[in-house]
């Protein structure tokens, strides 16, 4: 599975009791997580266990729109955008509910 590159043990189990493991399996097998990973990453956002577990389908997202969307709430919040968001992960939830 692609995510243990990313997750411990801990969170992968965590992973598989918060979501169905054939929608996980799905994820991993037919999206570029490796991509929305290292753009989660380039935009500060380290904290990649509660992302995920707050909401996996980030990683569904296409990768040019999770940029695109990533850097409108950064001009829009600021430079303090990544602690804004990691206290209010709802903020993300839009981000993976737009539709454009």
């Amino acid at each position: 599975m692609k995510l243990d590159k990313y997750l411990d043990d801990f969170y992968i189990n965590l992973i598989y009791e918060s979501y169905d493991e054939d929608y996980i399996n799905n994820i991993c097998n037919n999206y570029d997580i490796d991509k929305n990973i290292e753009i989660l990453k380039k935009y500060g956002f380290n904290n990649l266990e509660d992302i995920l577990l707050n909401d996996i389908n980030i990683l569904i997202i296409e990768p040019n729109k999770l940029e695109k969307r990533l850097s409108v709430l950064k001009d829009i919040i600021g430079d303090n955008y990544v602690d804004t968001i990691n206290d209010n992960i709802e903020l993300l939830d839009k981000l993976i509910l737009r539709n454009d």
